[in-house]
């Protein structure tokens, strides 16, 4: 009986050595863990200059199209043709510094400088239907639309489609 009780006691003081051991590993596997992130979060932090690939994961509604930096990726974007190129860049450059002038103008109220923003992009627009195809307008409208209004309406879905799937 003497032996059983010594066993029983062996046996909680190897549980009483674990559960420390255990508690310790977890402490040093959290301090760990807490110096690698640091150290990430500072690297991170110590970075001088961004990445110029950000601007090419950029999603396409977040291309200024009349920033002249962006020509090259507004050209990647629509894919342009030289020759469509050429006659954007003047097009761009003045809806630019017109929108320059007009936030500089403190005369205008609010609502009318929106007004007179959205008369600029018109104006853009119409000037660039002659100049690129269907397929890039659509795209041009759908990265503006993206940015200064709120997004056209989904076409409507023929009732007669699910029924089709159906049969």
């Amino acid at each position: 009986m003497i032996q059983i009780q010594r066993r029983i006691d062996e046996i909680h003081y190897n549980k009483h050595i674990i559960m420390k051991i255990t508690k310790a590993l977890a402490f040093t596997l959290l301090m760990t863990g807490g110096l690698v992130a640091g150290s990430a979060a500072l690297a991170q932090d110590s970075g001088a200059a961004p990445s110029s690939d950000a601007s090419t994961n950029a999603a396409p509604t977040k291309v200024r199209p009349s920033h002249p930096a962006n020509l090259d990726r507004l050209a990647q974007v629509l894919s342009l043709s030289d020759d469509q190129k050429a006659q954007l860049q003047p097009i761009l450059a003045a809806e630019r510094q017109k929108m320059r002038d007009l936030r500089e103008d403190t005369s205008l109220s609010k609502e009318d400088r929106k007004a007179k923003m959205k008369e600029i992009r018109d104006e853009t627009a119409a000037q660039l239907q002659p100049i690129l195809t269907p397929e890039q307008l659509a795209k041009w409208q759908n990265m503006t639309h993206g940015r200064h209004a709120a997004p056209p309406a989904a076409p409507a879905q023929s009732t007669n489609a699910p029924a089709a799937s159906a049969q």
